[in-house]
């Protein structure tokens, strides 16, 4: 156990010589010999058995069982343990570590702050959120190509005195917090605050109505009349998704897209939204329907294989339907998105870049992808009126339009003098409040195509 040589054992020898004989051999304890002189003297007891352990140098763990003898001394009986230790610290490892990135897991983290808050004194620091979200999205090398990691903050707090706070409570406000974090977009950072747990409790709610809503047909589509500017006559629309809550009303776009976004159920909205629009449309004389894609949609595999289903079920022809596209989408440009919007295209479907020119446009996109109409976005034709730089951007995007021979329409037509400058332009398609004054369901749009 020890690695000494019989030969140097003998009756008569010190304990402290049967010490130095252990070190030499690297069989000590893994402390110097005074420490471990004063070590022992405190865990001995004059009057009763004790137990203790120790590790040696060489890494071996031993059980040491201390029996006191009549006049003063005591017998020291030692056991091997390693084994026994070393299986039990794969368990606990196992246990406290993830299995594919060997990180600490919430388990460790859990006991972790349960002993922080068991020694809670003073006042609380957390540290610098931003420089840590700043640190985990710094980009990295993986296999060749740059990679990033994002990440969101919950943080909440436990302020000194609060003894009685458990730590689910702590997570459960971090997840709030996080909730919260999330909603503002990436990278972002949220403190708990009162109230926020009823805003999760509600939107918990809204999700789960939104599934029946979907399941049960409660979503309705309405329609923006898209007009041609030269001749002012509606062309198509673009069709919208509205949700009435049966106890809060008119739930607003903003509220419930986002809503199934974070509950993944964005594709299945995106599915149904695609369905019922081209079965309306199919009902019309000749007429065009604009049907926004959202990110997520174009990058999950099928989407080339639903357009196609749908437009054999509703016998819509192919290029009856536009499919909007943001330009958020192109900042993940990935071979399998172009082949995606080129196979769409190919099925003779129309590919629209929605508000062009307020994000990440970039020439090159509009040489690579498959674009068939280009969206001015609303901001640039609400300053035409007062911005002469304004009306310089939406004469370029027209011109622009034309020499690649998409066609350019402008999104949120209000007033007069803004649908002026867009026919002396040349703007070939517009809609907007002066236009549509509002979405409309089927009827109502169909009424003001027959008028």
């Amino acid at each position: 156990m020890y690695n000494l040589d019989p030969c140097q054992l003998s009756s008569g020898l010190s304990l402290r010589d049967v010490w130095d004989m252990r070190y030499a051999a690297g069989t000590g304890p893994d402390m110097p010999p005074q420490q471990y002189a004063a070590w022992r003297d405190r865990i001995r007891s004059p009057d009763h058995a004790t137990d203790t352990e120790v590790t040696l140098r060489n890494g071996r763990v031993h059980a040491i069982h201390y029996e006191p003898t009549l006049g003063g001394g005591w017998v020291a009986t030692c056991e091997d343990i390693t084994g026994r230790r070393r299986a039990e610290a794969r368990v606990w490892h196992m246990a406290h570590y993830d299995a594919l990135t060997d990180l600490p897991n919430r388990t460790l983290f859990t006991e972790r702050l349960e002993r922080t808050l068991a020694r809670l004194h003073g006042e609380n620091r957390l540290e610098d959120y931003q420089r840590v979200i700043s640190v985990v999205s710094a980009p990295y090398m993986l296999d060749g190509h740059e990679a990033r990691v994002g990440t969101s903050i919950g943080i909440t707090f436990c302020a000194r005195g609060d003894v009685g706070v458990e730590p689910a409570l702590l997570f459960r406000q971090a997840d709030i917090a996080l909730y919260q974090a999330k909603a503002k977009g990436r990278g972002n950072y949220c403190f708990f605050q009162a109230g926020m747990e009823a805003v999760l409790h509600r939107r918990n709610e809204m999700e789960q109505d939104l599934r029946r809503a979907l399941a049960q047909g409660e979503l309705e589509v309405h329609f923006q009349p898209l007009v041609a500017l030269a001749s002012m006559r509606i062309v198509g629309a673009e069709a919208l998704a509205r949700w009435k809550h049966p106890e809060h009303g008119i739930v607003p776009p903003a509220e419930f897209i986002p809503l199934a976004e974070r509950a993944e159920l964005i594709g299945e909205l995106g599915a149904w939204m695609l369905r019922a629009a081209c079965a309306l449309a199919a009902c019309w004389d000749g007429l065009c329907v604009a049907v926004n894609l959202s990110p997520e949609q174009v990058r999950r595999p099928g989407l080339v294989e639903l357009v196609t289903t749908v437009l054999a079920e509703t016998g819509l022809t192919p290029s009856r339907l536009e499919l909007e596209i943001t330009e958020g989408l192109l900042l993940h440009e990935t071979a399998v998105t172009l082949a995606t919007l080129t196979r769409l295209r190919a099925l003779g479907v129309g590919i629209a870049l929605d508000d062009f020119g307020t994000g990440y446009s970039s020439l090159s996109y509009l040489r690579r992808f498959p674009f068939t109409k280009l969206k001015v976005d609303r901001s640039f034709v609400a300053g035409m009126a007062g911005d002469a730089g304004a009306a310089a951007i939406v004469q370029a995007v027209i011109t622009l339009g034309r020499s690649l021979a998409m066609r350019v329409s402008a999104e949120g037509i209000e007033i007069e003098e803004q649908l002026g400058l867009l026919r002396a332009m040349g703007c070939d398609e517009g809609q907007g409040y002066l236009l549509g004054r509002r979405p409309c369901p089927t009827t109502e749009f169909e009424q003001q195509v027959a008028s």
